[in-house]
């Protein structure tokens, strides 16, 4: 099964947006999860959704011109609730996050989905 993220990005210099398609994978205690993430990066602002284990998660945050983001939301399952602040990078290229829980520390990594780029 594939999956993939979408992230879009607005230039302000260029007053354009870019969409860009990850495939990601969960660590979560139950083994890997695989998922997507949809982005919206506004300036200096993020929030989005991230879909893992059939379940629809949202989250918000900011995000420096680097790339370098912090996001707060909550990954849910049939079984639990985690809420969550997560640190890393998203650019055009991958994505690389920790997502630090009460009990936990998930980590999410993706590329950008080669069969998207044109």
């Amino acid at each position: 099964m594939k999956f993939f993220v979408v992230v879009v990005l607005l230039n302000e210099r260029r007053d354009t947006m870019e969409q860009i398609n990850y495939l990601i994978e969960l660590e979560a205690p139950i083994g890997i999860k695989h998922g997507k993430i949809t982005a919206e990066i506004d300036g200096s602002e993020i929030a989005g959704i991230l879909n893992v284990m059939n379940a629809d998660n949202s989250f918000t945050g900011t995000i420096d011109e680097n790339g370098c983001c912090k996001i707060v939301g909550s990954v849910r399952s049939l079984l639990y609730t985690l809420n969550y602040i997560a640190t890393g990078m998203m650019t055009k290229e991958f994505i690389s996050l920790a997502l630090k829980t009460d009990k936990y520390i998930l980590k999410i990594t993706g590329g950008a989905d080669s069969e998207e780029i044109l």
